[in-house]
């Protein structure tokens, strides 16, 4: 197996557990804490920020800036330069 398929798997595998507690901890505000509803394009971003965050931590030689993960995750993953 091509190490750099597993870094893909790593990363996407991240970005799709980031999704899924971000909007679970939203929803345990809403519900637990009276919370206000985030906006979708904050969701977003809080959900590539967590993902970024999550991806630099697992994926050492990940070397995109949130800024750079945060235009387009997609064309991070694919620079082999980036990992």
């Amino acid at each position: 197996m091509d190490p750099k398929d597993n870094k893909n798997h790593v990363l996407w595998t991240n970005v799709w557990l980031a999704a899924i507690r971000t909007i679970w901890d939203q929803r345990n505000n809403l519900v637990f804490n009276g919370g206000q509803i985030l906006c979708k394009m904050e969701l977003v971003e809080l959900i590539k920020f967590r993902a970024w965050q999550w991806n630099k931590a697992k994926v050492k030689d990940l070397h995109a800036s949130l800024y750079e993960w945060s235009s387009n995750v997609r064309v991070v993953m694919q620079q082999k330069d980036r990992f």
